[in-house]
């Protein structure tokens, strides 16, 4: 509550509460019942606007958050595909290579020797 602005002045804790009314002070009573009552509306329009303040900042749920969304994911998704044309073009390159290694030494023993 303290962190949300939920501190107001005519909030009273449950033993206060129950002096209150033992008391029949039932427009303090009201009161405090009233404050309690638009707090939780605030928080739930805090909730809803994903603005409450917490005392652990929970990182980790802070990056799973934009990494869901949705141009995270397809740029993650071009980047899955590039890798793997790179991938593809570093293997058929070797191939290649391979195959000219292969052709010079089939050339080299044809030739005769002097």
């Amino acid at each position: 509550m303290k962190l949300n602005d939920g501190e107001h002045r005519d909030n009273l804790a449950g033993k206060e509460e129950v002096d209150a009314f033992a008391a029949k002070e039932y427009v303090k009573l009201h009161k405090s019942t009233m404050s309690k009552a638009y707090w939780f509306q605030h928080m739930y329009y805090l909730l809803q606007k994903n603005k409450v303040n917490v005392h652990n900042k929970n990182w980790g749920n802070k990056v799973n958050t934009f990494l869901e969304r949705p141009t995270v994911k397809a740029l993650g998704f071009v980047a899955v595909v590039f890798s793997l044309f790179q991938a593809a073009q570093i293997g058929y390159s070797t191939l290649e290579l391979e195959e000219k290694n292969d052709s010079k030494a089939q050339e080299q023993t044809k030739k005769p020797i002097r």
